[in-house]
């Protein structure tokens, strides 16, 4: 596998965003190499909003909106965020089919509303099931037929615009997924607290790879070299597992943009690199292809696979 090609593809994502997110994501796409379960939190205002604990920001602000993908998000977080007004606990299962423009699992999201000291949060997990779409109905029909909301489903992409919430304290989630869906791994992992540690572990190691791609305090730059020479120290600390990511972004809800080449071509007053050659691009209306390399929008984006 082209380690380092994948990673290029997220660089380009990561040039504006704060050292703590970026540490963040990349610790998210070491686990997702790894299929260990993703834990994250948002903090949750009285008004049902969330917020980036990375950033301070609201979560909604930074969900791409343009694609259809993006819209079908944006809905499901909104509900989220409504859902969440006034409870003090709860949980949402949040279900993405495969997509070709994503991943080829089923992206499930599990959040559960909890009291941490004198705050509300909202504990993610983002697990990715081998299962496919129908497969995926059949589950969701029977998580409501145990105490979630009765919402009824008629195809697949229904999933990705309408979360499956639950109140009853009786259900316990991870039972009812260990029964079903035939990964034991996933579901001895969040038993033990490996997730957790797993995460905390790919935290420690992706600030240093941080450094390694874009120095100590804030992106200054990046070229093939350094990406070649982050991807060789990942390797010596294990960072990454054999298993490829997904095509950018690596978490749902908390990207600002919808793919690498979305940051590329979008229109704004500076120029971007480009994901490919990483040369710099000035941006514009209509600009869709590099004049450096030559690649175009639709074909970096279909290697994403």
């Amino acid at each position: 596998m082209d380690r380092e090609r994948e990673l290029s593809r997220f660089i380009p994502h990561w040039i504006d965003k704060p050292k703590p997110q970026v540490v963040e994501e990349l610790a998210s796409y070491s686990l997702e190499t790894k299929r260990i379960p993703d834990p994250y939190y948002f903090l949750i205002r009285d008004d049902g909003k969330l917020i980036s604990p990375q950033t301070g920001k609201l979560v909604e602000d930074s969900v791409e909106k343009n694609s259809y993908l993006g819209q079908m998000e944006f809905r499901a977080l909104q509900s989220i965020q409504e859902w969440s007004v006034g409870k003090s606990k709860g949980i949402a299962f949040w279900f993405s089919p495969p997509n070709t423009e994503r991943s080829k699992f089923t992206k499930l999201i599990v959040s559960e509303i909890e009291n941490y000291e004198t705050e509300r949060r909202l504990f993610n997990r983002n697990l990715l099931l081998e299962i496919d779409a129908q497969e995926t109905m059949l589950l969701v029909q029977e998580l409501t037929s145990k105490g979630a909301n009765p919402v009824v489903f008629k195809t697949p992409e229904e999933l990705r615009s309408q979360p499956v919430f639950s109140d009853n304290s009786d259900l316990n989630w991870l039972d009812f997924f260990d029964m079903r869906v035939n990964d034991k791994t996933i579901w001895e992992q969040i038993r033990s607290g490996e997730d957790i540690l797993a995460k905390e572990l790919a935290i420690k190691n992706s600030g240093s790879i941080y450094e390694t791609i874009f120095g100590q305090d804030y992106p200054k730059g990046y070229d093939d070299e350094k990406v070649k020479r982050a991807v060789e120290k990942a390797r010596e600390m294990n960072v990454f597992g054999s298993l490829p990511g997904s095509c950018p972004p690596p978490l749902l809800l908390t990207q600002e943009e919808n793919t690498a080449l979305g940051v590329f071509f979008k229109n704004s007053e500076r120029s971007f690199p480009c994901p490919e050659c990483h040369k710099p691009i000035p941006s514009g209306e209509g600009i869709t292809k590099c004049p450096h390399c030559g690649i175009t929008k639709e074909e970096y984006g279909s290697r994403c696979d």
